[in-house]
């Protein structure tokens, strides 16, 4: 909520709260509060979705990259810190984040909103899908691409076409192995998203994790919060210890070769 007092300057764009002023024409008629001496305007004031208002930690996977992007108070610090719980694979994928020569999918419930506000803090290209997204409201006729890809060709197959496609990737998988919107316990759901089959109880959920281990690409799996605020904390952990101004300047290249 943004309080100015009745003499304050208005202003004039959404631009210029940042600069302190407010607009009586560009909000609505503020309502007029006697709680101190003087009268305050209060307003309305809409955040944008960061790290800090779109992150929860759902899964073991949010743990780590938590942990990675140095985020959080004492208490969940310390206890981030005191996890034995290593991933194979995610100090690869924030390497590539920062690469501008690599191609970083993300698969699942991502908010076009949250891959827009990602993707000018990285370094490396993006793509991907979205699929599931609302999958508990309403009515849907269609079936999933990546899952409809992921049943008819195999999880193996699937693994080997994304390693084509991409240097690493991000995946929701709750919508892409969700069976008529049922998911195996959260024990199974959690050993995955740790890349840990023998862990994994389900056939098809210990199947995925097998062939996501296996390939050649990095992958980190997790729900919605890895393809939603843990996209913004990722976006942050791949530049610590590393020189920002890469992601400054974009990558030269030879206009002979271009036009070849």
């Amino acid at each position: 909520m943004l309080r100015c007092s009745t003499t304050s300057t208005l202003v004039t764009s959404p631009q210029s709260l940042i600069l302190g002023s407010c607009s009586e024409s560009t909000f609505p008629q503020p309502t007029i509060r006697s709680v101190s001496p003087s009268p305050t305007l209060e307003f309305p004031v809409r955040r944008f979705p960061d790290a800090e208002t779109q992150f929860d930690i759902d899964t073991p996977t949010d743990l780590l990259v938590l942990r990675a992007s140095s985020r959080g108070g004492p208490a969940i610090r310390t206890f981030v810190e005191s996890l034995d719980v290593p991933h194979p694979f995610l100090p690869r994928l924030l390497d590539q984040l920062t690469d501008r020569t690599a191609l970083v999918h993300f698969l699942g419930r991502v908010s076009p909103r949250t891959w827009a506000g990602v993707e000018p803090e990285i370094a490396c290209r993006t793509g991907g899908a979205i699929e599931g997204r609302g999958m508990r409201a309403g009515t849907h006729t269609h079936v999933p691409f990546v899952r409809q890809t992921i049943t008819e060709d195999g999880i193996n197959q699937f693994f080997r076409r994304l390693a084509h496609a991409c240097d690493g990737a991000v995946i929701d998988t709750r919508p892409l192995l969700a069976e008529d919107g049922i998911l195996p316990c959260s024990a199974d759901r959690f050993a995955s998203d740790l890349l840990r089959p023998n862990a994994v109880s389900d056939p098809r959920w210990r199947s995925f994790t097998e062939a996501a281990l296996d390939a050649p690409i990095p992958v980190l799996l997790g729900g919605h919060s890895i393809v939603s605020g843990g996209l913004y904390l990722l976006a942050e952990a791949c530049w610590m210890g590393r020189d920002l101004d890469r992601r400054l300047h974009p990558e030269p290249f030879d206009p002979d070769e271009e036009r070849s």
